[in-house]
């Protein structure tokens, strides 16, 4: 095992006990997640993208106040599924516009940083406190399953990867570790289907696949505005995995479409 690989999976390791010791507490401490999570990886957007201090903390006093205000407060669960397909319309007409125009979509800053990847919890901290085992499920689905399809691309990729997935945003990613992760994704998704009985197989089917894509197009999307703005990693946080943004890209992009596939199932 080469030094690189080594470090990004002892990082890893540690990054995941530290998640799953947050999710299986108290529903406060998924809040305290989604709280790290967001400002985090909003933070280091903004940053990247150059905007003044002033700009920036002002952009995470919104988004802290926002998470608290929804957290202690009694919202109708139709103006949360509103504001789900909000964030999914805006999450998918972001990744349109620099998977396939390439261009326009940072004048969209700093509203995207408060959307995106700003707002992307709000659509699930009700459900902490009304609906906490539903939201443990989620949480615990999403990241696993996104986990095994990072990993899996990864190693896919470094072992057999020849042909580039998009080399106008990220060259290093192959076809055959974008299928590979898939694969690996159902497989995961399989054995997990044993032991968590709350969805059927056809619900987990759609899981799988969906979890695959978007978490795949979340990366993505991650690296167009890095490429935009020149640099490698959002931040140094995590030794061999960047920032909070660089590692939980494909969590944020994707918690938002599963909420809304379980909210109809």
């Amino acid at each position: 095992m080469d030094k690189t690989l080594r470090t990004r999976g002892i990082s890893a390791i540690l990054f995941a006990i530290v998640i799953f010791t947050l999710i299986l507490s108290h529903p406060a401490n998924q809040l305290l997640l989604l709280l790290i999570v967001s400002l985090g990886s909003t933070y280091e957007l903004l940053k990247m993208a150059r905007y003044p201090k002033r700009t920036n903390y002002l952009a995470l006093l919104v988004i802290a106040t926002a998470y608290i205000a929804t957290y202690i407060s009694d919202i109708p669960e139709h103006l949360v599924l509103l504001f789900n397909f909000i964030i999914v319309a805006t999450y998918t007409g972001l990744a349109m516009a620099i998977l396939l125009f390439k261009k326009g979509y940072t004048k969209l800053l700093p509203f995207v940083g408060l959307l995106y990847p700003g707002a992307f919890g709000l659509i699930i901290i009700t459900d902490l406190k009304t609906k906490p085992e539903q939201s443990t499920i989620i949480f615990i689905v999403t990241f696993l399953l996104i986990w095994a399809n990072d990993s899996f691309a990864y190693l896919v990729g470094r072992k057999i990867g020849k042909r580039p997935l998009n080399t106008a945003i990220s060259p290093n990613k192959t076809i055959e570790g974008f299928y590979g992760g898939g694969l690996f994704t159902i497989i995961a998704t399989i054995i997990m289907s044993q032991y968590i009985t709350t969805f059927n197989t056809f619900e987990w089917f759609g899981l799988g696949i969906t979890i695959w894509l978007t978490s795949v197009i979340g990366d993505l999307v991650q690296s167009g505005f890095k490429r935009y703005y020149g640099i490698k990693d959002s931040g140094n946080i995590l030794p061999g995995h960047g920032g909070f943004f660089d590692r939980c890209d494909s969590f944020i992009f994707t918690l938002p479409y599963v909420y809304l596939i379980i909210t109809f199932l």
